[in-house]
């Protein structure tokens, strides 16, 4: 045995002698190297939430609107319908945006009762009315453009995507617009008003339904402004007041002709910023009663024409109710001038 080495050697076998240095320091260190020999490092298991997916993957075509697919193209804001009001006169755009259209072709109808128009295929327009065309924004609003609006655009529109079967969303348009009516001394609505020369002529325009100023609400014959005719006095027996709110949306403007002359004849037209009209026809007399009233019967409730101080009570004949039916339609709300024109010229083509 070796003691100075500190080992046993035992049957060919080196024992570790169980004896410990004497000394502080060598014990000290003794300890030291018995703690690094005897000591593993520990098992470390970390517990983490799970992944959350990012924010911008979070995209609006995980979760498409109202039951639609999750694969192919789907509209965004849902299949509708959709209620939409314009004002007569003004532009409509009518949205249809879509997510994953790829390479899907895009097509906008317009549906009525009795009608079905093919608007748009794609980025073309197929309708004759220049008035319809594809508004594109980007990146996806496939929205469609309307010019001018009036009440014969009042329809179900489709933007359709060409799949199998197609996906469709629907837009309900609806249309605003004044709502005129000419009315005579005595408040009943009128088209035709008969005077004696000399006789005192007063017509009410009554507007209601009114989003404009009421400026706009005014007097024309001829497409002339008669407040502006009755202003410089080249017409002096002529006064026009301007146009006056009497509620929330209902505007009044009366017209005045204090004595009557024959050349006074023609036709009144109240009109509302170019969008809405109505029209009465004026006819001054000598005194002479026109056949056309002397007889005969009319659907509508008799109306009393005034011929100044002479009145009668005879109901309005059948040439006057035919004139009546044709002028009856001026009541109803129609587009400008410029829409009325081009409507007359598509007629004629």
């Amino acid at each position: 045995m070796n003691s100075s080495l500190g080992v046993d050697w035992h049957h060919g076998e080196e024992v570790k002698d169980q004896r410990r240095s004497t000394t502080p320091v060598a014990a000290a260190l003794e300890d030291e190297e018995a703690s690094w020999t005897s000591t593993t490092e520990p098992v470390v298991r970390l517990t983490q939430p799970p992944l959350k997916r990012p924010s911008f993957l979070e995209h609006v075509h995980l979760h498409p609107p109202d039951g639609q697919r999750r694969y192919g193209p789907y509209f965004e804001d849902g299949l509708g319908p959709f209620n939409v009001t314009a004002r007569v006169g003004s532009t409509v755009l009518l949205d249809c945006r879509i997510g994953m259209l790829q390479d899907k072709t895009v097509t906008w109808i317009q549906r009525k009762e009795d009608s079905i128009h093919l608007l748009t295929v794609g980025k073309q327009a197929y309708s004759n009315d220049a008035r319809f065309s594809l508004n594109f924004r980007y990146p996806n609003n496939w929205r469609l453009q309307i010019l001018f609006v009036s009440r014969r655009d009042e329809a179900t529109y489709e933007c359709q995507v060409a799949t199998h079967p197609p996906r469709v969303l629907q837009v309900r348009l609806r249309v605003s617009a004044p709502e005129l009516h000419i009315l005579d001394e005595h408040g009943h609505a009128v088209w035709d008003r008969y005077y004696k020369v000399g006789s005192r002529v007063e017509l009410l325009c009554e507007a209601s339904r009114v989003q404009e100023s009421p400026s706009t609400v005014e007097w024309r014959q001829a497409g002339v402004s008669l407040a502006a005719v009755a202003k410089n006095h080249s017409r002096p027996d002529l006064s026009v007041t301007s146009g006056t709110l009497v509620g929330k949306d209902t505007v009044r403007t009366v017209l005045t002709l204090q004595r009557a002359r024959k050349q006074d004849s023609g036709n009144y037209t109240c009109v509302v910023a170019d969008i809405a009209e109505a029209t009465v026809t004026v006819h001054i007399l000598n005194g002479e009663l026109p056949a056309a009233v002397q007889h005969g019967t009319s659907g509508q409730a008799p109306v009393t024409p005034l011929l100044g101080d002479v009145s009668w009570d005879s109901k309005i004949g059948s040439a006057l109710a035919d004139a009546r039916e044709g002028r009856t339609k001026s009541l109803i709300p129609v587009s400008s001038q410029q829409e009325r024109v081009r409507s007359q010229r598509d007629r004629l083509e």
